[in-house]
């Protein structure tokens, strides 16, 4: 017997929080052990989440003015080529003001419709890009399984993480990598729809890094200089469902190799045209923040805490700390 329709009843009626007690219980039962309910609660709350997207990039402030003032123009113009018609001795089928005036009327409905066609288009890929960092915490978590629970690292004990600032230069991106390399994931769930994507390249063993930062286009929390992330980790367990480890590539780096932090408290990815992020946590649940105050007691989770001024060597300052490194190819650097 397929129970599927009634386990996506189920599971919308809790995404949306409208299960009693009982029900909630049986829920949570059945979510610790049963895989495919799992799978199929995720894929319904980043549907739902994605749903919410859907005020949160508006058109522009400045539509309704921009239309009136092409209807002005469009009415400057007709009075115009009335007044030339008023000289001829013939009317063809369609004048000149009935045509411009079918022109003007598709320019005006293109000027409404079409930024909402863009903006449903945004929403469908921040909804993607939702689903992209699901997989890499489904990821994540079966890598951290079989490493008596530690994530993904950055191999080396250098604490250089800008490139650009010597030969001892290590990319926190080579950590994300390795569930690539160890086949955990494929490489396609770490490009973003939103942004511009490099080319598939062939995974073997003698590369350990993504080729280039256009091959990933997501932040992960620093790992640089043996700063191991384990999961099970008393400081930051108790705290994971706001310990942010992922999120849409920062704003502050730039392909020059610099790290500006300029407006750092409402500075947001550009992958999403600057409308807010994409935050994976270490409880591997995917939420949308506006902002980049989105880790434990509202870090900022692409800096580290109270730190402004960058040499690239910085580490979080405390284990709940979130800072999310930028992702560049150290091959791409030799």
């Amino acid at each position: 017997m397929n129970t599927r329709p009634n386990d996506e009843l189920l599971l919308i009626d809790a995404v949306l929080d409208r299960l009693d007690s009982d029900q909630a219980r049986q829920v949570q039962e059945r979510l610790a052990g049963d895989k495919a309910f799992r799978d199929l609660h995720r894929d319904l709350t980043n549907t739902v989440r994605a749903l919410e997207l859907l005020p949160a990039c508006e058109a522009p402030n400045d539509l309704v003015a921009k239309t009136l003032h092409c209807i002005r123009q469009a009415r400057q113009t007709d009075a115009l080529i009335a007044r030339e018609e008023l000289g001829r001795s013939y009317r063809p089928t369609f004048s000149m003001r009935e045509a411009f005036a079918v022109a003007a009327s598709i320019l005006i409905i293109a000027g409404v419709f079409i930024p909402s066609v863009h903006q449903a288009r945004r929403v469908a890929q921040i909804g993607q890009c939702a689903a992209n960092m699901g997989q890499i915490g489904s990821a994540m978590l079966a890598y951290s399984n079989a490493n008596d629970d530690h994530l993904p690292t950055a191999a080396g004990v250098y604490r250089q993480w800008l490139p650009g600032q010597g030969p001892n230069v290590v990319s926190n991106s080579s950590a994300l990598f390795k569930i690539v390399r160890l086949g955990y994931s494929q490489q396609t769930i770490f490009l973003c729809p939103s942004a511009t994507s490099g080319q598939p390249f062939e995974v073997n063993a003698k590369i350990d890094d993504f080729p280039s930062g256009k091959n990933i286009h997501y932040s992960y929390q620093h790992t640089v200089g043996g700063d191991d992330l384990i999961s099970t980790d008393p400081a930051i367990r108790n705290v994971s469902a706001k310990m942010a480890i992922l999120a849409d590539r920062t704003p502050f780096y730039r392909d020059n190799g610099s790290f500006q932090t300029r407006e750092p408290t409402v500075a947001t990815s550009d992958n999403h045209g600057r409308c807010g992020n994409n935050v994976l946590y270490l409880d591997m649940h995917v939420e949308w923040a506006k902002l980049p105050l989105a880790g434990v007691a509202g870090n900022n989770i692409f800096l580290a805490e109270g730190i402004y001024n960058y040499k690239g060597d910085e580490t979080p300052v405390s284990p709940t700390d979130s800072f999310l490194l930028p992702a560049w190819s150290a091959s791409a650097e030799k």
